[in-house]
C-alpha cells in the first residue's frame, strides 16, 4: 500500500483529552501516580462509566458528518487518536466504552471507535506518530504539548478544558454545520508582519506605523503560508464546493465556512489578497478590524451562527484568553515561530 498522502485527503488527529474529559484521571496521575490513576480507570472499568465529553468531542462529531456529506473527491478527511497513554486493559476498556457509547449516541457504526489510526505510545514522545499519519493538524488540550509539536514542524491547535458544563454545551452542537474563525498573520499567513510589530514595541517605534510601512515595502511579496495554512488551504475545497452547489441549485447550502478575521486594517489588504489568491485558499468571508477588539465581532457572528459549531484560532495570546469569554465559541490557541521563539527568549 502506498504511503503517498492524496492531495485531497485532510489528516487530523486528536489527543485522548480533548476528545473525553479525562482531566480528573490526568490530575490523579499527576499528584497521586500510576497505580491510583491505574485503581481509578479499573473503577471506571468495572462500573462501566462513560467519561463525559471533551472540548473538541462534538467538533469531532461534526467533522464526521461533514465527511459523509462531502464528496471524496472533493475531500476525505481521515481521523486519528495519538496519545501518550499506556493501553493496558483499563485504560483502553475505558476510552473504547466511551467512544462506542458517543458513536452510538449518535447512530453511527462503532467498529473502528471513529478513528481510521490509533497509536498509544505508553509513555513515548507521540512525534513520530505524526510523522506516520502525515497530520495535517493535531487537536490538544496541553499547551507544552502543543509547543512541542510545532517545535517539531507539526501543525498544533490548544483548546483548553475549561469545564465539563462548557464541554457537554459544546457537545449539544454536534449535529450543526460548521464555522471557522480564523485570524491571519501567523495563522494561515506568516508571522512575518506580527515580528515586526512586536520588535517595535520593544523599542518604543508605533508598530502600527512599522507594521504599515512593513507591508508596504513587501506588498507585490507573497507571503509563507502559516503552522494552519495548508490546513485551511485543504479546507477551502469544501468551501469552494458549497458555493459552487449554492450558484447551481440557488439554494443555500451551509456545510462549512471559513470566516477571516484579522486586526490588520483595510492598508494592509495587499499582501494577505496575494497570498489568498496565490495559493488558491478558498475563504467564505473576510474582516479586517483594524485592531479592535476581536470579540466585539465575534459576538455579533456567534448570534448569526448561533447553533453552529464554532471555532476560533488564533496565535495571540490577547485575542485567544479574550474568546474565552464567548462560552459558545471553541477557542483554540496556535503556536508559531513568532509565538514561541519570543516567549523562549523573553522567558
Amino acid at each position: 500500500m502506498s504511503n503517498l498522502k492524496n492531495k485531497n485527503e485532510l489528516h487530523i488527529a486528536f489527543s485522548l483529552g480533548s476528545i473525553i474529559d479525562t482531566k480528573k484521571a490526568e490530575e490523579i496521575l499527576a499528584n497521586k501516580g500510576v497505580a491510583a490513576f491505574q485503581e481509578t480507570l479499573k473503577k471506571y472499568r468495572d462500573s462501566d462509566a462513560i467519561f463525559d465529553p471533551g472540548p473538541s468531542l462534538g467538533f469531532f462529531m461534526a467533522l464526521r458528518k461533514l465527511n459523509r456529506l462531502v464528496p471524496d473527491e472533493v475531500l476525505k478527511i481521515k481521523f486519528a487518536l495519538i496519545s501518550k497513554i499506556d493501553p493496558n486493559p483499563n485504560v483502553s476498556a475505558v476510552i473504547l466504552n466511551s467512544m462506542t457509547h458517543y458513536l452510538e449516541e449518535n447512530k453511527e457504526e462503532a467498529n473502528d471507535f471513529g478513528f481510521d489510526v490509533i497509536m498509544l505510545t505508553n509513555g513515548k514522545d507521540t512525534t513520530f506518530c505524526h510523522r506516520v499519519f502525515k497530520t495535517d493538524l493535531m487537536f490538544t488540550t496541553d499547551n507544552n504539548n502543543a509547543k512541542s509539536l510545532f517545535k517539531s514542524n507539526f501543525p498544533v491547535v490548544c483548546i483548553p478544558n475549561i469545564s465539563k458544563e462548557y464541554n457537554k454545551a459544546l457537545y449539544e452542537k454536534k449535529d450543526e454545520s460548521i464555522v471557522l474563525f480564523s485570524d491571519y498573520d501567523g495563522v494561515i499567513g506568516d508571522a512575518s508582519g506580527e515580528t515586526i510589530f512586536q520588535d517595535a514595541l520593544s523599542q518604543n517605534i508605533d508598530p502600527i506605523e512599522a507594521f504599515l510601512n512593513y507591508e508596504k515595502e513587501n506588498e507585490h511579496m507573497i507571503m509563507e503560508l502559516g503552522p494552519l495554512g495548508n490546513f485551511i488551504q485543504k479546507l477551502g475545497r469544501v468551501v469552494k464546493y458549497q458555493k459552487y452547489q449554492q450558484n447551481k441549485s440557488g439554494n443555500n447550502i451551509d456545510l462549512f465556512n471559513t470566516i477571516l478575521i484579522t486586526a490588520r486594517s483595510g492598508q494592509a489588504k495587499n499582501r494577505l489578497l496575494k497570498t489568498l489568491e496565490h495559493n488558491k485558499i478558498e475563504i467564505s468571508e473576510l474582516y479586517m478590524l483594524q485592531g479592535q477588539n476581536k470579540n466585539d465581532l465575534l459576538s455579533e457572528l456567534g448570534a448569526i451562527y448561533k447553533g453552529y459549531n464554532l471555532l476560533f484560532f488564533d496565535d495571540s495570546e490577547i485575542h485567544f484568553k479574550r474568546s474565552q469569554e464567548l462560552r459558545d465559541i471553541i477557542s483554540g490557541w496556535v503556536p508559531n515561530k513568532e509565538n514561541t521563539e519570543r516567549n523562549k527568549k523573553e522567558g
